[in-house]
């Protein structure tokens, strides 16, 4: 998919989380801010094997515990931990992504090289892309609207 359907894609879905947690303002847009950094963040590993080193899991669960350590040394404060979950949502959305499209991702690498999908759809198809940055756009305005809501 293209960047800016994995940067759309991530805050949606933070801001669905949101929806349902008592997260402040500032919460949602620190971590919406942060899921933009982890939604790209595996793409880094375009100079390896593309879709395995960052798309997997223990890459994931490595990362997030990097994230967990720095915000643990800043104090662990209540917009720390947004931006560490953004980060991680940021991250799990763009793995998602990746799974649609015909190629997938190899969930489990370095474990096993299997790429494992969930649809066939074209990661560089503008029509894919679009649709999908559209119901990502619809959900993270329904997701603030039910926030603003609550509050």
């Amino acid at each position: 998919m293209l960047r800016q359907t994995h940067i759309i894609f991530g805050a949606a879905l933070v801001t669905a989380v949101a929806a349902y947690g008592r997260w402040s303002a500032a919460e949602i847009v620190i971590a919406i801010f942060t899921s933009s950094v982890g939604a790209v963040f595996p793409d880094f590993d375009l100079s390896t094997r593309h879709r395995a080193l960052l798309h997997s899991v223990f890459a994931l669960a490595a990362a997030f515990a990097v994230v967990i350590v720095a915000v643990s040394l800043l104090g662990a404060t209540v917009i720390e931990n947004a931006a560490a979950l953004g980060f991680a949502l940021g991250y799990i959305s763009h793995i998602l992504l990746d799974a649609v499209t015909a190629r997938g991702v190899a969930l489990f690498y370095p474990l096993s090289k299997r790429f494992y999908r969930i649809a066939k759809l074209r990661s560089g198809s503008p029509g894919a892309n679009r649709i999908l940055q559209a119901i990502s756009a619809l959900v993270l305005l329904l997701s603030l609207l039910r926030w603003a809501s609550l509050m």
